[in-house]
């Protein structure tokens, strides 16, 4: 087992979503050594700093091996949204890429036997899709999403 050294790249998943443009942004300012993992990284506007790598089916251990391999630490954003999300196709998407695309990687990080710390971002759906003005959603409110997205959010 090889520990993970202060050097290694850090591993953004879903770096060309909303959240994850804005970190590489923010910690390649800082000097970090990043990985960005996106789908197709000839879209991804990343700083020139940042290596990029496009990633397969997120539900498959085999995508993350390698990249686990390499990093020091993996900020996990990658998921299915911004979709209604209501008919039973799209129920079975979210759980693949969001519930065992989570479970994959998890699993090569496993495998790895190397203590790697991990941060998983998840989503304000998982608590639920609205509140009362009177009592906003906190991470005390006990979850109750209304989406096949904040489901799978919440199982993730």
């Amino acid at each position: 087992m090889s520990e993970a050294r202060a050097t290694d790249p850090i591993l953004v998943t879903g770096a060309g979503g909303f959240v994850g443009r804005h970190l590489l942004a923010h910690a390649a300012a800082e000097g970090r050594t990043l990985l960005a993992a996106t789908r197709d990284p000839n879209r991804l506007a990343a700083p020139r700093s940042v290596e990029t790598v496009a990633i397969g089916p997120l539900d498959e251990v085999s995508t993350w091996r390698e990249l686990v391999r390499r990093c020091g630490g993996i900020v996990h954003l990658a998921a299915h949204a911004h979709r209604v999300g209501r008919d039973r196709e799209e129920a079975e998407a979210f759980q693949r890429v969001n519930v065992e695309g989570t479970r994959a990687l998890a699993e090569a990080v496993r495998e790895s036997e190397r203590p790697l710390r991990v941060v998983l971002m998840s989503s304000i759906g998982a608590i639920g899709d609205r509140s009362d003005p009177d009592r906003p959603l906190t991470d005390e409110s006990t979850p109750a999403p209304r989406s096949n997205y904040g489901r799978s959010k919440l199982d993730a």
